[in-house]
């Protein structure tokens, strides 16, 4: 009988205990390939299913007969070079698979698998919009949730990295007006951690429509009327009445209608540094956005006391970012404010040391 290429014989006999021993073919053990290793999350119930994935080749050309997956008990977990394997628990699992081949060789090898928890998955709620009256301290709830398998702890910081909250629902005070930034991490009993941030935007009430400014200054008092007619042969005549008051003075030069403030307008469609009239007027800045984002930079505010400044955003579909200049802040932030919607605009003022966004319309 011919044997397969690769395949040897022992010729039977007497062996040395005088046992008689029959003819064996031998051949070169299957060559057997497992893996990659793998690395999967659980359920809720800790639990897990793998796909175990072989293959074996035999130098000799012969044909696998079985295939056969244990885990590290020794319990046959697999009887196809691929299959699909229950784990249950967090750590690491080691599957072997073993090929025998058609003359009984066999060959084998071994893969690892490690099963972790899902990291949590956290969110720090909707942006919020709370508009207050000037100088208010504002309360505000942050609504923050998180999901995970473990117990998890929460912590709320803000810009500064101080630690405002350790609940997912928290009350904080917000001081000024602008827009603050707050930070919600979460992290389980294994450390694994996640975070999500929301911002809170504090505005300024706008003022209410038609509402008329103060009144310009009074103009001056009218003349004098002429003095009585004397009687004939009786004393003299009583002073005749007082003409009557002058008219209200004007509102100022160039001044929106009833505030008593002079403006100057610009029309500005690129980038621009914002320049204050020496004549101490406030200014209005219309950007024209149609072709790019423009950037409007504000001049520093010991420059512009006690004048205010608006920029509005005309119809085009780029945005306008309002700079402070190098150094200086915006409600006390040096990030640039956005103006993001067709015709929106964003009115400061200052006292010499930084600008306060007075209204943002939205």
């Amino acid at each position: 009988m011919a044997l397969p290429s690769g395949v040897g014989l022992i010729v039977g006999g007497f062996g040395a205990d005088g046992a008689l021993r029959r003819a064996e073919a031998i051949a070169p053990r299957p060559v057997v390939t497992v893996g990659p290793d793998q690395s999967v999350g659980v359920d809720g119930n800790l639990q897990a299913t793998v796909t175990l994935t072989g293959s074996a080749v035999s130098p000799a050309g012969l044909p696998v007969q079985q295939y056969r997956w244990t885990n590290e008990q020794g319990d046959v977990v697999g009887t196809t070079a691929t299959s699909q394997v229950p784990v249950t628990g967090i750590g690491e699992f080691r599957f072997t698979l073993t090929v025998t081949d058609q003359l009984g060789v066999t060959g084998s090898a071994t893969m690892k698998v490690t099963t972790w928890i899902n990291p949590p998955t956290v969110s720090a709620g909707a942006p919020q919009m709370v508009i207050v009256h000037p100088l208010m301290q504002t309360p505000v709830t942050l609504f923050g949730s998180a999901t995970s398998l473990l117990p998890l702890a929460y912590r709320w910081t803000d810009e500064q990295g101080a630690v405002v909250g350790t609940t997912a629902m928290v009350s904080v005070t917000v001081g000024g007006v602008g827009v603050f930034r707050f930070t919600l991490t979460v992290t389980d009993t294994r450390g694994s951690s996640a975070s999500a941030s929301t911002e809170v935007t504090i505005m300024l009430p706008p003022p209410a429509s038609g509402e008329p400014g103060p009144a310009g200054p009074p103009g001056p008092a009218g003349p004098q009327g002429p003095a009585g007619v004397q009687g004939p042969a009786g004393p003299a005549g009583e002073t005749g009445p007082q003409g009557p008051q002058g008219p209200a003075g004007a509102d100022g030069r160039d001044g929106m209608p009833g505030t008593g403030m002079a403006f100057d307008l610009f029309r500005v469609s690129g980038d621009t540094t914002i320049a204050m009239p020496p004549n101490q007027h406030s200014v209005i800045y219309l950007v024209t956005t149609q072709r790019e984002n423009v950037t409007v930079t504000l001049p520093s505010p010991e420059s512009a006391r006690s004048q205010m400044i608006t920029v509005q955003r005309d119809g085009g579909n780029r945005k306008v970012f309002i700079r402070p200049s190098d150094g200086e802040r915006v409600n006390g932030h040096r990030r640039a404010l956005t103006i993001d919607d067709k015709f929106d605009s964003v009115t400061m003022v200052t006292d010499g040391t930084e600008w306060v966004v007075l209204y943002y319309r939205r």
